[in-house]
């Protein structure tokens, strides 16, 4: 039976292995029609290996058009690539391998791999590049300065605006843009804000024109920082000024201010209630021997309370001054019309021996030129007089805080007139008599309103005539003051 078997085999063999092989080409005919082999282009990222090798060298590696990234082909079955995606291919260039080229700049060979069907997938041998740029690798260390924008709310204003934690930055990449950098800024946002704010914010990088820096290619230690902006409460307060020394002898001060005479200071409210000057030393301001005004500019900060400061720092400027002039005598020619007796009794009448009183009054120059001789009015008490001549002591009615005079006196005539009729001026505090010199006797010539006005222009003449003599009345400012005041007593 076995060689009847193996008869059968070897029976034909020729036919047989031709059928054979035919039925095999037919199976891979139709393997290869319903899963043929495709071939396929994949791109994928480029991951950098050994990238210290670069900064080793003190360079910063740039790949060119910013693409990391490398297309290639392959080949498999279609089955298997129905399921594959760029995450099924590694693509890696190894820094230590990079090479000039010879046309100019460098480039990096990348060897791409499968990652999963690794035995499914054929990938092109054609060697793949990428290419970079070299340049210098800057490293450099910047303080970060904080920032604010926008307006606080009304009556507030900003304390201390300060970086909580680091305040400085450690920044490396190419050196052509770490160089470029200026300033590293923080902002915090306080628009309408009347209470203390704290926020974390990325820092910004500006060279020195101003202009924000793109920062996508440094690397930085930190990447945001946390500022925190003070809210204080505001306050207007005046300046007072003292000063320290007199004058030179001759001489007055007539006033002293500041400009300005308020600023606007800030801190918080348990310091801030307390404030309600700021007073500058007496010894800024020394006026010893001085003969002509004095103009100075300081600065006030130092002289503020401790938790207190301006609202704007250019408030601390302040201008002061201390108004010196010289101090002088000028003769006055009084009209006896300015002059009120007042207790003239009834039944009688009053007259003036002159129609002028002549007195010196000692004033700075200013105090001088805004004095008019119709201003100045005197009063004599002729209470219980009885007819005769008579001299009696002026009392003029002038600010003797500015002006001092010499003692002046009236020389009068009184008489009977025949009458008992009238009032009795004493005893209503009036003028009876009206302005003395309203009534006159024979021999005496009355003064006329033209007269009085003539009496005010003399009267300046002469002041401008005995300014300059007089200039240097008095030892002191202090004893002309009191001399003069005693004598006009």
């Amino acid at each position: 039976m076995l060689k009847t078997l193996g008869g059968k085999l070897v029976n034909n063999i020729g036919l047989k292995l031709l059928a054979f092989f035919l039925a095999t080409v037919l199976w891979m005919v139709v393997v290869n029609t319903e899963d043929p082999t495709v071939r396929k282009s994949m791109t994928v990222s480029v991951f950098m290996k050994n990238q210290e090798y670069i900064t080793d060298m003190g360079k910063y590696m740039d790949v060119l058009n910013d693409s990391n990234t490398v297309t290639f082909y392959y080949t498999t079955k279609r089955s298997v690539w129905e399921g594959i995606s760029g995450t099924d291919f590694s693509a890696t260039a190894d820094m230590e391998k990079i090479e000039a080229k010879a046309s100019g700049g460098y480039r990096v060979p990348v060897t791409v791999s499968a990652m999963r069907n690794a035995n499914q997938i054929t990938i092109e041998t054609k060697q793949l590049y990428l290419d970079v740029d070299l340049e210098d690798l800057g490293k450099q260390q910047f303080q970060i300065k904080p920032n604010t924008l926008g307006t606080v709310a009304e009556g507030c204003a900003l304390g201390v605006v300060e970086i909580v934690n680091a305040n400085v930055v450690q920044v490396s990449g190419p050196a052509s843009v770490v160089n470029s950098i200026d300033n590293v800024i923080a902002t915090v946002n306080v628009e309408g804000m009347s209470t203390d704010i704290t926020d974390n914010v990325v820092p910004s990088f500006y060279d020195a024109d101003g202009e924000l820096i793109d920062t996508t290619k440094l690397e930085m230690s930190v990447e945001t920082v946390r500022i925190s902006a003070q809210i204080l409460n505001t306050k207007e307060v005046p300046l007072k000024l003292s000063t320290k020394g007199v004058p030179e002898t001759g001489y007055q001060l007539v006033d002293v201010f500041c400009d300005p005479v308020m600023v606007q200071v800030k801190g918080v409210p348990a310091v801030l209630n307390m404030v309600d000057e700021i007073k500058i030393p007496a010894e800024v301001l020394d006026l010893t021997g001085a003969r002509e005004t004095i103009e100075k500019e300081i600065d006030i900060s130092s002289y503020l309370d401790m938790g207190v400061s301006l609202v704007s720092s250019a408030d601390a400027k302040v201008n002061i001054t201390a108004e010196i002039e010289p101090i002088e005598t000028r003769e006055y020619k009084i009209p006896v019309n300015n002059i009120t007796a007042i207790g003239l009794q009834s039944g009688y009448q009053l007259s003036h021996a002159e129609r002028y009183v002549i007195v010196n009054i000692t004033a700075g120059r200013t105090a001088h030129n805004s004095l008019n001789v119709s201003d100045i009015k005197g009063t004599i008490d002729v209470d219980g007089l009885k007819a005769g001549e008579h001299v009696i002591n002026i009392k003029f009615e002038l600010d003797h805080s500015v002006y001092k005079m010499t003692a002046a006196f009236a020389e009068i005539e009184i008489k009977a007139t025949g009458s008992s009729g009238g009032t009795d001026s004493g005893n209503t505090g009036g003028n009876s008599g009206g302005t003395t010199g309203n009534t006159q006797e024979e021999g005496s010539e009355e003064l006329k309103p033209e007269d009085s006005t003539q009496a005010g222009a003399d009267s300046t003449e002469n002041a401008s005539e005995n300014s300059t003599e007089n200039a240097g009345v008095g030892e002191s400012n202090t004893g002309t003051t009191e001399s003069a005041g005693n004598r006009s007593d």
